[in-house]
């Protein structure tokens, strides 16, 4: 079954970041996913340090979604638009 993707913005507004609502994301208490994420609750950013989520947003189911490998084997699944910095 698939599920509207909800966007997880490490990144100017509009960026493209739309995520499965399954996706962990971690958090200083622990695990959650990106479905549980509400305003207020503490997530960690781009670079390890907590931040505030500040809008939690519902996204319009699309059939342009990935699942997308990482180099460790883990898998998350992102909407086609989602933007990626990768290096080789």
């Amino acid at each position: 079954p698939r599920t509207v993707p909800h966007r997880l913005i490490i990144g100017p507004t509009g960026s493209g970041k739309a995520l499965d609502v399954n996706t962990p994301i971690a958090t200083p208490t622990g695990w959650t996913t990106m479905g549980e994420l509400k305003t207020g609750d503490t997530v960690f950013d781009e670079l390890g340090h907590p931040c505030t989520v500040t809008g939690v947003y519902d996204q319009p189911l699309t059939d342009n979604c990935y699942e997308v490998t990482f180099c460790d084997g883990s898998t998350i699944i992102a909407d086609g638009d989602h933007l990626w910095y990768t290096y080789d």
